[in-house]
């Protein structure tokens, strides 16, 4: 499998590792690799589509704000968002109730 390029980070894609997979009673459990481990002894998990994420439980928060570095200065910088309640309610098709 050989990297992509990515236009919105201009990053090269790390190729894809193998995790080998096993059965216990009622659990699956993963053997990482090295560079994979994770310090302490649980993880957080989350299902996104077909993937399963796994982030590290006692650093959360620094996943997050080291992912949101990556993106670039400019990223959504000439989105299309209407400003008002009134100017939403139309983009969205949706009427807007009157307060009581």
């Amino acid at each position: 499998m050989s990297p992509r390029k990515f236009p919105y980070t201009q990053r090269r894609v790390a190729r894809v590792k193998t995790a080998k997979l096993f059965e216990y009673g009622n659990s699956q459990p993963v053997r990482l690799p090295r560079e994979f481990r994770f310090d302490g002894d649980e993880v957080l998990i989350k299902r996104v589509g077909s993937a399963v994420v796994l982030l590290p439980k006692a650093k959360f928060w620094d996943t997050l704000t080291e992912s949101l570095e990556k993106f670039p200065a400019d990223f959504m910088r000439d989105r299309g968002q209407p400003g008002r309640a009134e100017d939403r309610s139309e983009a969205t098709g949706r009427k807007r109730l009157p307060r009581a």
